[in-house]
């Protein structure tokens, strides 16, 4: 059953500062969740909060990408020309905090040539936007926390969640099959559910690819979009609560004996078969020597002692 919630709804708030979630308190998130799948490697990002240098051109990238998209609808009703420079502002300004030279596809040029394209595109797409980057922590029925921050919100009919993507492939079908039963889009629309007390009818996956392609020959923005069954919201829920479930008898043992390192490592073992992915975990040192190798420790920042 839908609910009117106008009243409960902001227009155009601005976007909400990086929140993160704190897993000492038993709050949870879906990359938590997704890096759990290590849990050596949630121990130590996500509890000791050691930070490994550096990152990548894709993840700087699309931020950047998401805070242009974020501000080019927080100017909804201005002139073109003012929502494109904010909208290019936005993007330039993420894109230099992140201190990167970028690669062939994925640099500041790229990114402002897209984004010139976007608002083009889409500046008279007619969307009611109702929320743009907003973080919300909600309650779940295992006592923990779900937080996640929106790309967008819009009403049409009923309410829709909107998630930004952006890739170096092109978006065909098959790009967009991963979505058909995506958990982590089925954990934005319960948070929805749980902050509002309302349901949603669908979720629209705005997808950019880059590099630009003005000839048309391979489109750089399409969406589409995903009505979730009955069926897959509660097989969510119920890994939600099966991962989380595991994640806090984990940390609840730690909690007595927060900073003894080498217990921490022994109730958050190391998941081998992950070491290799993606070029290999840049964890991967500190695991195989042990946390209290200085040396190997040093070039990574962070690290405040949690507390409980």
């Amino acid at each position: 059953m839908k609910i009117n919630i106008d009243s409960k709804i902001q227009a155009h708030p601005a976007p909400a500062p990086v929140i993160r979630t704190d897993p000492t308190k038993f709050e949870f998130s879906y990359s938590s969740l997704t890096t759990a799948e290590c849990p050596r490697k949630f121990y130590i990002s996500k509890i000791l909060k050691l930070n490994y240098p550096g990152g990548s051109v894709d993840t700087v990238f699309g931020s950047a990408m998401h805070e242009g998209v974020a501000q080019f609808y927080l100017t909804t009703g201005q002139e073109l020309q003012a929502r494109k420079l904010a909208t290019i502002k936005a993007f330039m300004e993420a894109w230099k905090s992140g201190q990167m030279a970028g690669s062939k596809t994925k640099n500041a040029e790229q990114g402002v040539q897209l984004l010139n394209r976007y608002v083009d595109y889409y500046h008279d797409d007619g969307s009611v936007v109702e929320e743009v980057e907003k973080y919300r922590l909600v309650d779940m029925p295992n006592g923990t926390k779900l937080g996640s921050k929106l790309d967008r919100l819009e009403k049409s009919a009923g309410f829709v969640i909107v998630d930004t993507k952006t890739t170096g492939g092109y978006l065909t079908p098959y790009f967009f099959k991963k979505y058909e039963n995506s958990f982590q889009l089925l954990l934005y629309g319960e948070v929805i559910l749980r902050h509002y007390g309302i349901d949603y009818d669908s979720v629209l996956v705005d997808a950019i690819s880059t590099p630009s392609r003005p000839d048309g020959k391979h489109s750089n923005f399409v969406r589409r979009t995903f009505c979730y069954t009955e069926l897959q919201r509660k097989e969510a829920l119920r890994t939600y609560i099966y991962k989380s479930d595991i994640l806090q008898e984990k940390i609840a043992k730690i909690l007595p004996r927060i900073d003894d390192e080498k217990y921490g490592e022994e109730v958050f073992p190391c998941n081998q078969r992950l070491c290799a992915d993606w070029g290999g975990c840049p964890y991967l040192s500190l695991c195989m020597y042990g946390l209290q190798d200085k040396a190997l420790r040093a070039p990574f920042s962070g690290g405040a002692t949690c507390t409980h």
